[in-house]
């Protein structure tokens, strides 16, 4: 377990971005966050997927299929937050910007 933990860590610190500037603050959250689970397991493979976003949609253009998959990304990841909170869980709670992103559920 280790190991994926390191070579996660590794990979996360690789940078696909199309533009210089400050990592968001979630950028290297795996050499953050213990793995206890499949669910974290999962939420770590999503945020390592996602970290070429902003790299490939600047060289593609898909912009109706991108929304449609990512309306599916986001539903899921509402569910499964909601679910994690005991129904408590707003998709709000999980924007950067939420002033309530940081409230104990």
């Amino acid at each position: 377990m280790k190991l994926i933990r390191t070579w996660i860590a590794a990979r996360s610190s690789r940078s696909y971005r199309s533009e210089p500037g400050p990592l968001p603050a979630c950028h290297n959250a795996a050499a953050h966050i213990p793995v206890r689970g499949p669910l974290m397991t999962e939420l770590l493979a999503i945020a390592q997927h996602t970290t070429r976003l902003p790299w490939l949609a600047a060289r593609e253009n898909y912009a109706e299929e991108y929304r449609l998959i990512a309306r599916h990304l986001i539903r899921d990841i509402q569910a499964g937050y909601l679910a994690a909170t005991a129904g408590h869980g707003t998709l709000a709670d999980l924007m950067p910007d939420s002033p309530n992103r940081d409230r104990a559920s």
